[in-house]
């Protein structure tokens, strides 16, 4: 990978809703056409199905594209400005010892409100007395780094997560009543803080 990469290909090679429909693939075709990782990252882009390019949330500055050895595809975005790796973390709030079906013991319920970065698998739980913004924001900024992409379901409490801080998080909503998992990005979805992995 000779330089900095800033966006994966070139706009003009990007495919169109209609060409998209027409495209026909097969195996054999996709399997000549890749040698290495960064081949399939860039399939994957020309075709929408990763983000082309990455502006970075703290300093907005375009991030560049880095080799990273622990990464799945072997690549991570970085913030050559800052040395900031974007981490994403999915948010979340349950409420915990609540009875189903009005049966068993009696016990008090009690939310709590955790995070689960993705990439480590790293998290934190903690008990909230409620699930209110003015409870929610100082936990996020005590235990989430500025540069922090954060998901979230739309819990209203959530919807002022890109201005804390004068803006050092980003973050992107699911609504869960339209759908778990973004059908446009498959990367949008909060299920690993939900199953709690």
């Amino acid at each position: 990978m000779a330089g900095r990469i800033l966006q994966l290909v070139d706009l003009a090679i990007i495919l169109t809703n209609p060409e998209l429909r027409a495209e026909e693939i097969n195996f054999t075709d996709l399997n000549l056409g890749i040698v290495d990782n960064l081949d399939m990252l860039q399939w994957a882009t020309r075709r929408r199905l990763l983000r082309n390019s990455v502006l970075w949330a703290t300093c907005n500055q375009p991030a560049s594209l880095n080799t990273y050895a622990q990464g799945v595809d072997g690549y991570r975005w970085r913030c050559n400005a800052h040395n900031f790796t974007m981490s994403v973390v999915e948010i979340d709030k349950s409420l915990f010892f609540r009875r189903k079906y009005e049966r068993g013991n009696i016990r008090p319920a009690h939310w709590v409100f955790g995070a689960n970065k993705r990439d480590s698998g790293n998290c934190f739980m903690v008990e909230v007395p409620n699930r209110n913004r003015a409870t929610l924001e100082p936990i996020i900024r005590q235990f989430i780094l500025p540069g922090t992409h954060i998901i979230s379901d739309g819990w209203a409490a959530y919807a002022n997560t890109p201005n804390i801080g004068g803006g050092i998080y980003t973050h992107e909503v699911i609504i869960h009543e339209d759908h778990f998992v973004d059908p446009d990005d498959d990367s949008a979805h909060t299920q690993n803080i939900e199953k709690g992995n």
